[in-house]
């Protein structure tokens, strides 16, 4: 390569578009030339290598390397948010963008874990590029909550206004609009759109017939439109589907461009019904999914992975994390043998491991594999959890001996019913020692007793294990509880002639149940939540059978547990008392 930059002889202004007819070896060799000034941009010492090579040019070629090159684009302008290698996820995403060459009427959908910048490096990048060479008129961006599009519409926004590079390179691109994610760059007078518009949604926002202009979106970009909650219900994915088929893909021409993105959230859901059984796309859409761990660690780095297991789980060494973290470095070879992940600059295979643990198999699947293990699985084995014994003087639990001098806080969470289609009142007592390991002491589960007998026997739960705050549930027409309850044990007060008093916290759930089940399962599977072996029958017989998808089972001490030990960990503020 000489020293001196052989552009070819030609000036566009700021913000024009390179002319399509550059072509062949000229083309290759103007980008090859591109991109070695490229390398040389933010080091001015070595200007003097390269007379002639004015910043126009420099400009010029800029624009032309990365007008099919969003890689090259992204570690260009943005390298603050492209600081990170790129992964599979994005450079096929680049490769097939600059295949199609600018061809319209694609349809595309593309599953990839959480926490690999399917947005920022896909999504995000492609809206601001098309922004920069104008490539598309009407850009829609769609996530789950209209807040959070807007959001990230105003990423881009921002780096058009504020980004000093790209408005040398590209010219005039502050904001001309914006408006509660509704963005637009200035006009231009030149071949192709005169401008862009970018507009934010929410999923099930009414768009139908949206235009901007009399112009129908270019580019759809629906990324994350469904919600963890939303999937769980059949009458929830059908509205999903319906609104999606029906206005969303319907709002452009033949010639728009559909991009979807997202993480398969249930094995029923809409972008699981894109991809197909194969996971390529259906008819009419082209298809990929990319997985945390490409290539887990093979057989032989089983007995490895316990040891290292047992030694990560063991809370009773307070340096648990780092003594595991050190038997792995001494193991590493042995136990990543034939390991692939997707993106080790941003999660190695070590850090994987370590979240499948700590979040649970059920999260890991679905979150990092896109493949949600689905709820027709009992979540909890039971015959596998740990268990311990209560006496007089302390815990006798799997790990050791614990006195009750050591038990640092105990809490409990009652969620009263009328006995009405077979749901039960529940009350979970539950406590936690010094090293961190939690108990269920104890329990009230009836779907008999009378709301007169249920607040007797609540009081006297809570008095035997002096629980000093109770979480209770006080959606509909269990709110009245909370005050029933201070009376009841105000009058247990008097009659024992003791002072005592429990701190109430009315709880309105607005989560669904099911997701607030499933964060029990991996202290449950590690050993972290110890039952007692002398828990009432129900109560263990509702674990052993609980399935996420079942309808009309009894799943009232599962959701109790949760909230007890969500009471425990101070999920609630003292502030919420009464």
């Amino acid at each position: 390569m000489a020293d001196t930059l052989h552009f070819p002889p030609r000036r566009f202004s700021p913000g024009a578009s390179v002319p399509h007819r550059l072509q062949g070896q000229a083309q290759a060799e103007y980008q090859a030339e591109a991109v070695l000034r490229l390398k040389r941009l933010h080091q001015p010492q070595d200007e003097k290598r390269w007379p002639g090579a004015s910043r126009d040019d420099v400009d010029q070629g800029l624009r032309l390397a990365c007008e099919w090159d969003l890689g090259l684009f992204g570690k260009t302008f943005v390298p603050h948010i492209c600081a990170l290698p790129y992964n599979a996820v994005h450079t096929d995403y680049y490769a097939l963008y600059r295949q199609r060459q600018g061809s319209r009427g694609h349809r595309d959908v593309v599953a990839a874990p959480r926490g690999s910048s399917k947005t920022t490096g896909c999504a995000l990048l492609r809206a601001l590029h098309a922004a920069c060479y104008r490539t598309e008129w009407f850009i829609l961006y769609i996530t789950n909550r209209a807040e959070n599009a807007e959001e990230k519409v105003k990423q881009v926004r921002d780096e058009c206004d504020d980004n000093a590079l790209l408005q040398r390179v590209y010219g005039a691109l502050r904001s001309a609009l914006w408006n509660q994610g509704h963005w637009r760059t200035p006009w231009a007078a030149w071949d192709g759109p005169a401008c862009t518009t970018v507009l934010a949604a929410g999923r099930g926002s009414q768009l139908r017939g949206a235009t901007q202009r009399f112009q129908r979106p270019t580019l759809i970009l629906p990324d994350d439109i469904e919600h963890p909650e939303q999937v769980l219900s059949e009458l929830q994915r059908a509205h999903t589907r319906d609104w999606f088929f029906n206005d969303i893909v319907k709002l452009g021409t033949p010639r728009t461009n559909v991009e979807v993105s997202g993480t398969v959230l249930h094995p029923l859901s809409l972008l699981q019904d894109l991809l197909g059984p194969d996971n390529t796309g259906t008819p009419g859409w082209h298809g990929r999914l990319y997985r945390a761990v490409e290539t887990f660690a093979d057989a032989t780095a089983t007995p490895l992975w316990q040891q290292w297991r047992t030694l990560f789980l063991d809370k009773r060494q307070a340096d648990h994390q780092e003594r595991a973290r050190a038997f792995y470095d001494a193991h590493r070879q042995a136990m990543t043998r034939h390991v692939r992940v997707l993106w080790e600059a941003q999660q190695d295979y070590y850090a994987l491991m370590v979240e499948r643990l700590i979040d649970g198999e059920g999260a890991f699947w679905q979150e990092k594999q896109n493949q949600p293990l689905g709820d027709t699985r009992y979540l909890f084995a039971m015959d596998e959890a740990a268990y311990c014994r209560l006496t007089p003087q302390g815990i006798v639990a799997p790990h050791g001996f614990v006195p009750w001098l050591d038990v640092t806080d105990v809490a409990a969470f009652y969620d009263p019913a009328l006995g009405r289609g077979g749901d039960c009142a529940c009350c979970a007592i539950v406590a936690v020692d010094t090293s961190g390991y939690e108990y269920v002491l104890d329990a009230y589960c009836t779907n008999t007793d009378s709301p007169d007998d249920q607040a007797t026997a609540i009081v006297d739960l809570l008095w035997r294990w002096q629980v000093p705050v109770l979480g209770v549930e006080a959606n509909g027409f269990q709110s009245l509880l909370p005050k029933n309850l201070r009376a009841a044990i105000a009058q247990h007060a008097r009659a024992v002639g003791q002072p005592w008093d429990v701190g109430l916290i009315p709880i309105t759930h607005v989560r669904a149940k099911t997701l607030r089940i499933k964060t029990l399962e991996p202290p449950v599977s590690n050993g972290w939540l110890i039952f007692s072996a002398a828990l009432q029958g129900e109560c263990l017989r509702q674990m052993t059978d609980y399935l996420p998808a079942a309808t009309g089972g009894r799943d009232d001490f599962p959701d109790a547990l949760e909230g007890a030990i969500a009471t425990l960990r101070g999920k609630y503020r003292k502030q919420d008392w009464i």
